[in-house]
């Protein structure tokens, strides 16, 4: 049972990438050369977990996926406190996750990512349905291959989390569906307000179906902003969702040149609104 007094601060995690340079400005870019250090760093700050990120870039690579790699990563979060909540699979935003002729490569990595999240703990796979895996309003045939694909995953004891940008109800009637396998959705603050959803109503409506939480901010229409200075209502949604979700709030909030520093700035406010 949710205690509807407060958020525990332990809940507040970041997406992977955001306390370290990463050889240039952009968000999405894994951090190869410091992954590791963002560990320490998050939990001097108080971070106590983090979204990892596992993109298209060298994808063989990747520490989550490979065993020496895994051994680093749980040596690693015994040694700070600091958890994978979710894995963040901005692969298929790269690569169509309904492509006919990768079907069976995609769902490989589907499932070898599956497999990593539970030798670590991890609960949460979150599918970014943007880019190459856009869904389109009332497309049934993306919809039928989405399905399809959710079924060909070994996805016991995992959750995954969907994120759209597609109108609420009709994720929330396909997802309902299939909330016994684990499915659910990645409610992202800041794209919804940014697309000029009713955020609190959505919050109200569809909180049953909420298994992860990002949070940033944007203007209408417009890109991220540092947290406070654009149209998301992140107090009031924070707040809505004290007695309705029991889950992680993510981070993955806009930084300018400073990373590390803006992410502090970030973490900061919303351990002011909550």
């Amino acid at each position: 049972m949710v205690d509807k007094k407060y958020i525990d601060t332990q809940k507040i995690g970041f997406m992977q990438g955001r306390l370290t340079a990463k050889g240039g400005f952009s968000p999405q870019m894994f951090p190869w050369t410091e992954w590791e250090k963002e560990f320490e760093l998050a939990s001097h700050i108080g971070f106590c977990s983090m979204e990892w990120m596992f993109n298209s870039d060298r994808w063989e690579r990747n520490p989550i996926i490979e065993e020496e790699g895994i051994e680093t990563i749980i040596g690693r979060m015994k040694e700070t406190g600091v958890t994978i909540s979710a894995i963040c699979l901005n692969y298929f935003m790269q690569n169509s996750i309904f492509s006919s002729d990768e079907k069976e490569k995609n769902i490989t990595i589907f499932n070898k990512i599956i497999q990593s999240a539970r030798k670590i703990g991890c609960g949460n796979v979150i599918l970014p349905l943007f880019d190459k895996s856009e869904l389109f309003c009332d497309d049934k045939i993306y919809l039928d291959k989405l399905s399809d694909f959710l079924e060909a995953g070994q996805t016991k004891g995992i959750n995954i989390c969907l994120e759209t940008d597609l109108p609420m109800e009709e994720v929330a009637e396909f997802v309902k569906k299939r909330m016994t396998a684990g499915i659910g959705i990645c409610y992202d603050i800041g794209n919804a307000a940014g697309s000029g959803k009713n955020v609190i109503e959505e919050l109200k409506s569809y909180s049953e179906i909420i298994k992860n939480v990002h949070i940033k901010d944007k203007k209408r229409g417009k890109s991220s902003v540092m947290l406070g200075r654009g149209d998301a209502p992140l107090k009031e949604a924070l707040e809505v969702l004290k007695g309705k979700y029991n889950g992680y709030y993510i981070l993955e909030s806009y930084y300018n040149q400073d990373a590390l520093a803006d992410t502090i700035k970030n973490y900061q406010y919303v351990k002011g609104c909550i």
